[in-house]
């Protein structure tokens, strides 16, 4: 598993405005201003045989619910080819 700081740009965009004066793609300087909130991007490749199910079940033991607001995003995704990794 890996573990990488990150920023959303929901929170951000939210702040520049109505939507009628959001620009198309908001300036790196306009989404910089906005106070910032630390938020951690866990990424980790499983086998297939891997309980899925069991995995989001756990992580929701410790976030709450995926479906309520502020807790977290969780999706899968096939991993066609990797390089680097050691069995």
């Amino acid at each position: 598993m890996t573990a990488l700081n990150s920023t959303g740009l929901g929170d951000p965009v939210s702040g520049l405005g109505t939507p009628d004066d959001l620009p198309l793609f908001p300036s790196l300087e306009s989404l910089l201003r906005v106070r910032e909130e630390n938020h951690c991007t866990l990424l980790a490749i499983v086998p297939d045989s891997f309980p899925i199910d069991q995995m989001a079940k756990a992580v929701e033991e410790v976030v709450g619910r995926l479906n309520s607001p502020d807790t977290g995003i969780l999706f899968v995704m096939p991993v066609e080819r990797t390089w680097g990794l050691r069995p």
